[in-house]
């Protein structure tokens, strides 16, 4: 997940599903993506909903957008969550790695099995 800017919240979600849901095999259909604002916006950040259908039923993430042109990461990581099938071992896992502070970094995240999230990741 792209952690700098993206070219807007409303559209990139949808594309960013539309990916996850190929690399987890396709098996679940991810509709109507949007961004709905929450009222009463506090200055700087926008507090609302990602919502979308899986299979035809809804889907409501708590989002939180410092701007329109950044994903809420956290959002981001639960809606992939949602695009590997009931049925499938694996899971979106985040891809830990050292970091340095005040710098931004992409999210990297892993369709695994519990076996291959197990494994020692590299330093």
């Amino acid at each position: 997940m792209h952690a700098d800017d993206i070219d807007s919240i409303h559209d990139d979600y949808a594309t960013l599903l539309e990916d996850a849901v190929a690399v987890a095999g396709g098996k679940v259909a991810i509709t109507d993506v949007r961004i709905v604002e929450g009222e009463g916006d506090s200055e700087g950040s926008r507090l609302g909903q990602l919502e979308f259908e899986r299979d035809g039923k809804p889907v409501s993430i708590l989002a939180d957008h410092l701007a329109e042109d950044y994903y809420d990461q956290g959002a981001a990581c639960e809606a992939l969550a949602e695009t590997a099938h009931d049925d499938d071992p694996r899971t979106w896992r985040c891809l830990d790695f050292e970091r340095q502070p005040h710098r931004g970094y992409d999210g990297i995240m892993v369709l695994a099995t519990p076996e291959q999230a197990q494994a020692p990741q590299p330093a």
